[in-house]
């Protein structure tokens, strides 16, 4: 069966129209990719406070004879920008997942027949889901215990609930983008976007 894209607002298979399990493959696909977009933004939007983190920490450094007590103030903000960076990468993981960018080593997969490197495909998409339900699971029972417990990190106080929430969350989505792959996989639809949305280099 030749794969479809999932791009397509009407893709058709052979024999007629989108399958039932294909349809709701798509469906489920797009609903996940709507969420990973969201939450791509976050992690954008965790980039520019980290940014403005940075650039208050210069200018405190600058000004710390006239203005002391800005030093002060900043002097755990690198704390901050720690959770900000981390939550940046977990949070954007996602759509790149959706968009094709991880890294893979593809040695094998290329001395494949189109077949069975689309079997291969799958399993290592099932071996992914179960891995990142383990570690999205672990995240949130880490969350909540500290939630439980009130917490907070060394420096800054801040509850340690927040960030690893902010983990979990981005676990479970990536849980989510995978097994989204495997079902597009499995119902003969593209898992991953057409590379012109990722980034070609240009002539």
């Amino acid at each position: 069966m030749t794969p479809v894209s999932r791009h397509d607002q009407f893709p058709r298979v052979v024999g007629g129209g989108l399958r039932p399990a294909a349809r709701a493959a798509a469906a489920f696909d797009r609903g996940v990719t709507t969420l990973s977009e969201l939450s791509l933004w976050a992690g954008v939007a965790c980039l520019v406070l980290l940014l403005a983190i940075v650039l208050l920490q210069v200018f405190a450094g600058l000004s710390a004879a006239a203005l002391p007590q800005l030093s002060r103030t900043m002097s755990a903000s690198w704390e901050h920008a720690g959770f900000l960076m981390g939550a940046a990468f977990v949070l954007a993981m996602p759509a790149t997942l959706r968009a094709g960018g991880h890294i893979r080593v593809t040695l094998l997969r290329d001395h494949l027949s189109e077949a069975s490197a689309r079997i291969a495909d799958m399993v290592a998409s099932l071996v992914v889901t179960g891995m990142l339900g383990f570690l999205a699971l672990a995240m949130t029972t880490r969350a909540l215990a500290s939630f439980d417990r009130g917490s907070v990190s060394t420096a800054s106080l801040t509850p340690l609930w927040l960030p690893e929430a902010a983990f979990a969350f981005a676990f479970a989505l990536f849980a989510l983008q995978a097994l989204a792959r495997l079902l597009s996989l499995l119902a003969g639809l593209e898992a991953e976007a057409p590379r012109d949305l990722v980034g070609e280099v240009m002539e």
